[in-house]
């Protein structure tokens, strides 16, 4: 199983809210002419994209958590004189030496969450950090990435627990006084991306379900991903 072999808990999050939204937005535009929302994806004009030394520097030092030493690299590939009418000679590709293609990663808050992109309600009202990246635990390649996986960091539960492991995101205690707040947030959050066209109105209704199941505030009750993938 994947959390036998990454450093943290897996992020599993679900894009099933969000891949129905954008349907219905496609089936409209299709359909009527109406527009899509502008688009959403990180860009560096705006700050939502950065390099992958400018992200590590700004993500939060939380302790027990590691973070890539680099990204995945994209060195350039020689496919031969005819590439570019679709036709490769070169097989498998020869590297060109030297020559890499730039990687950009979205920039992330104070919480080591991406700021760009959709954000769903467990981003707009988080329980930890979700990446969308994970680390190999020691015995299966220590600190190489593992596939496609992202993982999952709780925050404390408490201010006093915060300070004690020095931690520096905000406890669950600092952010959501009581549960009714906790789904309040969800709410609001949920609701704006039906504003916006991004969720439906029964997903919407899904997650403040989910919050309403769930007291991040009961030490009793686990931190994990709101909707997930399993659910």
């Amino acid at each position: 199983p994947q959390q036998d072999v990454i450093q943290q808990i897996p992020n599993t999050m679900t894009t099933g809210p969000f891949e129905r939204a954008a349907l219905s937005l496609l089936d409209r535009w299709a359909s009527d002419g109406t527009p899509p929302p502008p688009s959403m994806v990180p860009r560096r004009s705006n700050g939502t994209l950065a390099s992958p030394e400018e992200v590590v520097e700004s993500f939060p030092k939380v302790p027990g958590m590691n973070l890539p030493g680099a990204p995945s690299r994209l060195p350039k590939y020689d496919y031969g004189p005819d590439f570019h009418r679709g036709v490769i000679t070169e097989h498998p590709p020869k590297p060109i030496q030297n020559q890499e293609y730039p990687v950009q990663v979205p920039q992330v808050d104070a919480d080591g969450n991406d700021v760009g992109g959709l954000r769903s309600p467990e981003l707009e009202t988080p329980v930890g950090t979700h990446t969308g990246w994970s680390l190999r635990k020691e015995g299966f390649a220590e600190g190489d990435l593992f596939s496609l996986s992202g993982s999952f960091v709780p925050f404390t539960r408490t201010k006093a627990e915060k300070e004690a492991t020095g931690d520096p995101r905000l406890s669950i205690q600092e952010r959501y006084p009581n549960h009714a707040a906790y789904v309040r947030s969800v709410a609001v959050a949920a609701q704006r991306l039906v504003t916006e066209g991004r969720l439906l109105e029964e997903d919407a209704n899904r997650f403040v379900d989910a919050a309403m199941k769930r007291n991040p505030t009961d030490p009793n009750v686990p931190l994990r991903p709101l909707v997930m993938s399993t659910d």
